[in-house]
């Protein structure tokens, strides 16, 4: 199981909750299974979108890899603790926030249940940052007990290492062949959470001094 923000935030909130509801995918692919398991994604996006700060909102996403086979159950306490961590010192009237799961157990791509947060307390109006710089060093300890705790594959196993640059050698090859090279590569980093608009993905490739 792996906790990750991503680096979005002060654009559309509307859009960032329509895509988490919608029935496809990024990659045009029907999803099999939709379920809004906290908040409403709808009224989220209006509290951050109504917000005159510049970041209006956080999205992060909780994912399993398939083998993973997370219960309800165990779903639901995920989400508690995420709760517990991302909302600590705020009353419990005081975040405005959503949880949209997407696959089932067995699912041959996981599950994964993206996060939405309104960046700003509801009481005093106030902006509230649920993961500031440095948040991994409150959200990776409860990843890492979930994890040892229910056996759950580990994001930092060594033996689960993705891609993450193009090889040199496919860039050496065939037109078609770089093609598909980029191709897997974006759609890993977009599984991940790691691009989400064409902005991103031309923003990753250049920073690998690709021409776009």
């Amino acid at each position: 199981m792996h906790i990750k923000f991503l680096k979005h935030g002060t654009g559309s909130a509307q859009r960032a909750a329509d895509y988490l509801t919608a029935e496809h995918d990024h990659k045009g692919q029907e999803r099999e299974h939709i379920e809004v398991l906290r908040g409403d994604p709808t009224q989220v996006a209006a509290v951050a979108d109504n917000l005159e700060q510049v970041w209006r909102y956080s999205s992060g996403v909780i994912a399993w890899a398939p083998e993973d086979q997370p219960t309800p159950e165990q779903i639901n306490a995920v989400l508690e603790d995420f709760e517990r961590v991302a909302f600590a010192g705020l009353p419990d009237d005081g975040a405005c926030w959503t949880a949209v799961q997407h696959g089932e157990a067995g699912s041959p791509d996981g599950v994964h249940v993206h996060v939405l947060i309104a960046r700003t307390e509801l009481n005093s109006g106030l902006a509230y940052n649920p993961a500031p710089p440095g948040w991994q060093r409150d959200f990776d300890p409860l990843r890492d007990a979930w994890n040892a705790e229910q056996g759950w594959a580990r994001p930092d196993d060594p033996d689960r290492a993705k891609l993450v640059q193009v090889p040199s050698h496919s860039l050496q090859a065939g037109r078609e062949d770089v093609r598909q090279s980029i191709t897997d590569w974006m759609s890993e980093l977009a599984v991940a959470g790691e691009v989400e608009t064409r902005a991103d993905i031309v923003a990753v490739l250049q920073a690998e001094g690709l021409e776009v």
